[in-house]
């Protein structure tokens, strides 16, 4: 399947690619002379991170967490500066030249209110970042709806669905780690707007360091605590007992706190939202729970460890008119979500860190009656209330016809080395592997003489390793990578469905993915990119497993298959972006997907008494 779109947008600049961090980059001189100042010390205020300038003027200050800065640039004879407001952006570089002027005496210290660039300008591909302050101003309920604002993209529900592509082609990622559900795809739990220190959103192509997607990554950064004390807490309410409003029944309440835990090295930050809805039709609620607690500490000043625990949960009811006589015979949806992240980064030099990280992510989903399968109403049973609407509009007896449980649990390390190597290249290489536990069981129609189902307990291994090095010129930057993927279903099948004899050995995946894009900016206004890569998703495992003890019985059964290869996209993209003013830019991108391995089916004829009839 290929595909060439062209996309048009127009950015006002309340929204702003994944990863933990960013950097600061630039030269330090004398405002006088032009001429560099050697030894001048560039520090991040309230923080232990910093740089000396070196004998060209040129400084990097690596490993900063998402945020706004004050900058401050020291040097003894001259006059110190500091800039506020310097925003880092997560895998991009705030370029910040100071210039110093010489002083004789003591003076004050100048302060400069930094501007945010309107054009990134070693951006290679589509990007969009938003900040926790912008997005608590945007009027939504959470980050989907934050994504669903950007081209490109539609939403239904949680599910994303980017530039055509299919609702689990969309990789999600919170501090670096995965938080997808394997079996059935898509994001598999539930986040506050107030835990976000800033969301990152590519679409389209994204650098080797990111994988397991063919339309798009979502990165989001959570808060930590800082050196003082911070809350807060926030209600809304939709029932004020008056107006047309109350019939929406909207309660949202949430709490934030943070701050030193012990002494000045180890900080907190805890916050938690409830979030209850119920419907104005006849039935119909959405109730969801989010809490974060994060510690973070410096062992010593070069080591960096944060302990993160998170916990979702969401109960909802959707609205079916069919059901609206019968409300407690119709589904209830319930999923669970727990994810416990340990990190370390170590500092070995200031242009060299490694980060170091395991998760444990353990997730469920539950859609159904809240009885036994063997108490549902089979389908002959169903009966309709003959004296409401046309007879035949409105259920008296039915269940739904199908129930799903599904829990998997993911244990998750990685480990990704920076090296700054002068300041034209910033080379990234890691590893990563995950094994998954996943149990997972599903009945269609449970009544029936031979209803259909899956039943499974798996236990799939992935594995990645990357190298990318980003070149930064005057004229261009470049991101130039290489990703390998490695995928093992650990399961025999059967090569012919049909026939019990022919059970093999599933065979490990494995793909190379190289990746390149190029960034050059023409102007302090204008930049042009361009990018491409091949990209590599595992199929859902319900897509490997699904009806794994072969039951020839029910009619037309579908068979997974654990030797099932990849699906594979090679995308490229070039774009133009403009600044037309000081509040407005516009975006010009052109894409092309080549598209293949998406999972489909394919017809047996049946095999009886040892041949196809």
């Amino acid at each position: 399947m290929k595909r060439l779109i062209f996309m048009l947008a127009i950015v006002i600049p309340v929204i702003a690619i994944a990863g933990t961090t960013g950097k600061i980059a630039g030269k330090i001189t004398d405002r006088t002379t032009k001429e560099p100042l050697v030894g001048a010390n560039v520090i991040l205020v309230g923080t232990t991170l910093g740089a000396s300038v070196g004998v060209d003027g040129s400084y990097v200050i690596l490993n900063i967490p998402p945020g706004a800065y004050t900058v401050r640039v020291t040097m003894i004879g001259y006059t110190s500066k500091a800039i506020n407001g310097s925003r880092v952006i997560v895998d991009q570089t705030t370029t910040l030249d100071v210039a110093l002027d010489a002083s004789s005496v003591l003076l004050g210290e100048v302060v400069i209110q930094a501007d945010r660039p309107m054009i990134q300008k070693d951006m290679t591909s589509t990007s969009y970042i938003v900040t926790s302050e912008q997005m608590q101003v945007l009027p939504v309920k959470d980050f989907i709806e934050v994504l669903n604002m950007q081209a490109g993209v539609i939403s239904e529900g949680h599910t994303l669905y980017v530039r055509g592509g299919r609702g689990n082609e969309v990789a999600f990622l919170i501090d670096g780690m995965y938080v997808n559900d394997p079996v059935m795809g898509g994001l598999a739990t539930r986040i506050s707007n107030e835990a976000i220190s800033e969301l990152n959103f590519l679409s389209g192509t994204f650098n080797a360091e990111y994988g397991n997607a063919l339309s798009g990554v979502v990165n989001i950064v959570t808060k930590e605590g800082g050196k003082d004390f911070t809350g807060n807490i926030e209600g809304r309410t939709s029932e004020f007992g008056f107006g047309p409003y109350k019939n929406y029944r909207e309660n949202r309440f949430n709490a934030t706190l943070s701050g030193p835990a012990v002494g000045e090295n180890v900080s907190f930050f805890v916050t938690g939202e409830r979030d209850a809805r119920s419907s104005w039709l006849p039935f119909g609620s959405d109730q969801t729970l989010s809490s974060m607690a994060k510690l973070t500490g410096r062992i010593i000043p070069e080591l960096k460890a944060v302990l993160t625990g998170r916990y979702s949960e969401n109960e909802r009811r959707p609205y079916n008119h069919s059901w609206k006589y019968i409300p407690d015979q119709y589904l209830r949806v319930r999923e669970k979500s727990r994810q416990l992240i340990a990190s370390f980064t170590h500092s070995v030099a200031a242009n060299l860190f490694y980060d170091l990280r395991i998760s444990y992510f353990n997730q469920s989903y539950y859609s159904g009656v809240d009885k036994d399968t063997s108490q549902y109403i089979g389908l002959g049973d169903w009966s309709y209330l003959s004296d409401k609407g046309t007879g035949f509009e409105f259920y008296g007896l039915r269940d739904p016809i199908e129930l799903t449980d599904n829990r998997t649990a993911t244990l998750n390390a990685k480990i990704d080395f920076v090296w700054q190597l002068e300041k034209r290249h910033e080379i990234k290489a890691g590893f990563e592997m995950k094994k998954h536990n996943l149990k997972y069981f599903d009945v269609y129609d449970p009544k029936r003489n031979f209803p259909y189902i899956t039943n499974f307990s798996k236990n799939p291994l992935e594995g990645v390793g990357y190298v990318q090095d980003k070149i930064e010129m005057n004229a261009f930057v470049m991101n130039l990578g290489l990703r390998f993927d490695y995928a093992d279903q650990l399961s025999p099948f059967r090569s012919n469905p049909l026939n019990p004899t022919s059970v093999v050995d599933s065979k490990p995946k494995l793909q190379w993915s190289p990746r390149l894009g190029v960034a050059h900016p023409i102007s302090d206004r204008t930049s042009l990119h361009f990018s491409y890569g091949h990209f590599f998703q595992n199929p859902d495992y319900t897509r490997l497993y699904e009806n794994s003890q072969y039951d020839v019985n029910v009619r037309e059964p579908i068979f997974g298959q654990p030797n099932l290869d990849a699906e594979r996209t090679t995308a490229y993209e070039v774009g133009v972006s403009h600044q037309f003013g000081e509040a407005i830019v516009g975006s010009f991108t052109a894409y092309y997907k080549d598209v293949i391995g998406l999972v489909g089916t394919q017809y047996f004829f049946p095999f009886v008494e040892g041949r196809y009839v």
